[in-house]
């Protein structure tokens, strides 16, 4: 802890003060003491490991409060610029010369037209001036430049949770769309149902972060945003449809221009990087030279071999690979609750906040649930007695299993127990039966009155249960509850532990499940929809838990 004299001292510096008047301030003693004398002592001070941190400490918050303030200055200019105007304006169709007002008006637009970016028409090529200080993370600023200069064709940017990769890309894409005329983007997801809720939603934050959205007209039928200025226009896209040949994007057409920047939002979702240069052939034509920006942003999938991360690490001529993490983001801007959680994750589940914040690819297969989580064995009785929290989860089928799976959570240990299963195929599997076989078992539970979360997708099934006194519910499916999201959380745990003997589907699902690998053998993140009834079933009983972040 620093003393009164070494506080006042730091703080003399913060306000910019040299080593030798801040101390002169901090120890009046001093001021009989020759410079050289001065001098030396306050090296000494200021070379104190704790002194100068705190210095550092102050000397950061004092410029992020001169930003604050540069920023408060320039819109109080502008309030007074517009104020005065419209006195002025007001008074003059009287009849009236308000020479004060006219004064004030005259005065502070010079003021803004010093501090302002210069927004004169641009000639043909030339980007208009963006004021991107105030929102790129540190860790982008050599990557802006590579932007501007064009100096690459594929910009690769991975990087965990809070590392402004998306944003930062959204950015530069607005960026360009408003600044030359005949530069188009198209943005990507590997299903159409995200693109809303996700890059659709970052460039507009994007176009008001620029102060530009004003000037783009947002359309959700068919989902675009026109740059209203230039005619530009951003196009969302989604990948449904592997064959690029085969979707929309053959026959997309620009009115004006080409398509300049091509996005790849969690580009670690899409089918391989054969399909990225498919849909770059497509897309990426008629510019003649004009400059192209192809963008990939991703987590690093777990795996080491999946198709992103082999890739990579591939030497390319025109890529360049860019890695961000949330350390070199401004604390304010990811707010106390962002670093809680990691710091709660780190400490429950090392490996998987070393993946899903540091970015990092921790495993070595295509599987889907860590192996290193879950643990196949025999669940006591004393464990199952003091599980509190109980849930049941129920995923219809008919060809493949209905399966119903009863898990408990400890909370403060980050365990889930799957301790109890049932499952059936077809005649078996029908609602009259299974509504049987789940009134038997919660039975024999004492559980009669407990919430079943079906799979949404069978609302017949959920109905008939209903008629027969189940408190069946619809499970959870979107936002934090949607498949991906479920896989995260379970990810997140500190073990997941399965009862081979009372749930066998389960125990032989959970380690087996793969992602999906394409016939070139690119493991990608897409997930499977065969072999995952148990998995799905879990999701559903612990969907009350991962709703409430728990």
């Amino acid at each position: 802890m620093l003393t009164p004299k070494q506080e006042a001292y730091c703080q003399a510096r913060a306000r910019g003060l040299s080593q030798r008047r801040a101390f002169r301030e901090a120890y009046p003693h001093s001021a009989k003491w020759k410079d050289g004398s001065v001098d030396v002592n306050a090296s000494k001070l200021e070379a104190d490991a704790k002194v100068s941190l705190r210095v550092k400490e102050l000397q950061e918050a004092a410029a992020r409060a001169s930003v604050a303030s540069r920023t408060a200055v320039i819109d109080r200019m502008a309030h007074l610029n517009r104020y005065s105007s419209e006195i002025a304006a007001e008074k003059a169709s009287r009849g009236i010369i308000d020479k004060e007002a006219i004064s004030a008006m005259m005065a502070s637009g010079s003021k803004l037209l010093d501090v302002l970016p210069d927004d004169r028409e641009q000639p043909d090529g030339a980007p208009r001036v963006f004021d991107f200080g105030m929102i790129l993370g540190r860790g982008f600023v050599d990557l802006h430049r590579d932007i501007q200069a064009a100096r690459f064709d594929e910009y690769w940017c991975e990087g965990g949770r809070g590392s402004l990769k998306t944003s930062t890309i959204a950015a530069e894409i607005v960026a360009g769309v408003a600044s030359v005329k005949g530069r188009n983007a198209v943005v990507m997801r590997n299903r159409t149902n995200k693109l809303r809720t996700s890059v659709y939603a970052e460039v507009k934050k994007a176009a008001r972060r620029l102060d530009v959205f004003g000037e783009f007209a947002f359309g959700k039928s068919p989902l675009q945003a026109v740059h209203k200025p230039t005619g530009n226009v951003v196009y969302f896209q989604g990948a449904d449809n592997v064959n690029p040949e085969d979707s929309p994007l053959k026959g997309l057409s620009f009115e004006q221009g080409y398509c300049a920047y091509l996005w790849f939002e969690e580009a670690s979702q899409f089918p391989g990087y054969g399909y990225i240069r498919n849909v770059e052939q497509t897309v990426l034509r008629g510019g003649d030279d004009s400059p192209t920006w192809t963008f990939l942003s991703y987590n690093p999938p777990m795996s080491v071999n999946a198709w992103v991360n082999r890739e990579s690490r591939e030497p390319q001529d025109g890529r360049i690979v860019h890695r961000s993490h949330f350390s070199d983001v401004p604390r304010a801007w990811l707010g106390d609750a962002f670093f809680a959680i990691e710091q709660a994750l780190r400490k429950r589940n090392p490996k998987a906040a070393r993946h899903e914040y540091d970015g990092e690819a921790v495993g070595t297969g295509a599987n889907v649930i860590d192996p290193e989580v879950i643990q196949v064995r025999r669940i006591t009785d004393e464990e199952r007695g003091r599980l509190e929290e109980i849930s049941h989860g129920i995923d219809a089928g008919s060809v493949h299993p209905w399966v119903h799976e009863r898990v408990g959570y400890d909370v403060e240990a980050g365990i889930l127990y799957v301790l109890d299963e049932e499952s059936a195929t077809g005649h078996d599997a029908h609602d009259t039966q299974t509504a049987k076989v789940l009134a038997e078992s919660l039975a024999r539970f004492g559980e009669e009155d407990a919430d079943l979360w079906c799979d949404s997708a069978a609302p017949g099934m959920i109905g008939y249960y209903q008629d027969q006194g189940l408190a069946a519910r619809k499970a959870y499916k979107q936002g934090k509850n949607s498949p991906r999201e479920r896989i995260r959380w379970m990810n997140r745990l500190a073990a997941i532990v399965i009862d081979p003997e009372t749930a066998p589907l389960a125990a032989a699902q959970f380690p087996a499940l793969e992602y999906v690998i394409t016939p070139g053998g690119d493991i990608t993140e897409t997930l499977p929809k065969v072999n995952d009834d148990a998995i799905d079933a879990v999701g559903y009983a612990a969907s009350i838990w991962i709703r409430q972040g728990l």
